[in-house]
């Protein structure tokens, strides 16, 4: 009953937000996450440790996890020590786009660039992908992934939702990730 009421919750907020015209009509508040902030919708809301542990399998808590209110929608944010350096930034991206495509059975890259993003430099990877389990429906996502490198730690900041409402929130990921201040 429980996952009804979510997929109905889910379409009816998905058909208000085409409705209105997209992302433009949302609200939209600044959330400081660590040394960096971004926008983000007012849908959105940090997930408690329980939430956090049902929804993914980690042994390392992410920094933060925000949902939108039907839990179709997620941002992450991790950081993790590293090796490389903060102008390493085109070597971070060929090094996560060949991690990333070994953890999916198809992928298709839309972006996969460095974008300079309110003057700190980004590795972009966007693509949509697919994960098959035997005896069960494919599983179909739309990612939207950046990383960045700040005093030898990689910050990944992770935009996943199903590839059903990839129209939705595709644009509220680009504008989330474009809205990304250190500081």
């Amino acid at each position: 009953m429980l996952k009804i009421k979510v997929l109905v919750f889910s379409l009816l907020f998905a058909g208000m937000v085409l409705a209105q015209g997209q992302h433009q009509k949302l609200q939209w508040e600044r959330v400081k996450v660590g040394s960096f902030s971004l926008e983000l919708p007012t849908v959105f809301a940090q997930m408690s440790d329980d939430d956090i542990a049902a929804k993914i399998l980690s042994y390392k808590k992410p920094v933060a996890f925000f949902s939108d209110l039907s839990k179709q929608a997620d941002l992450s944010v991790n950081k993790s020590n590293s090796k490389f350096r903060e102008k390493d930034t085109q070597m971070l991206l060929s090094f996560y786009k060949a991690n990333v495509r070994t953890l999916y059975d198809s992928i298709n890259f839309t972006t996969s660039e460095v974008q300079t993003i309110n003057k700190r430099e980004y590795a972009v990877l966007e693509f949509d992908s697919e994960v098959k389990e035997k005896g069960k429906a494919p599983i179909k996502k739309y990612n939207y992934v950046q990383y960045t490198i700040i005093n030898k730690e990689v910050w990944v900041f992770s935009f996943t939702s199903s590839i059903q409402s990839k129209v939705i929130w595709k644009p509220v990921a680009t504008k989330a990730m474009k809205s990304m201040k250190v500081g």
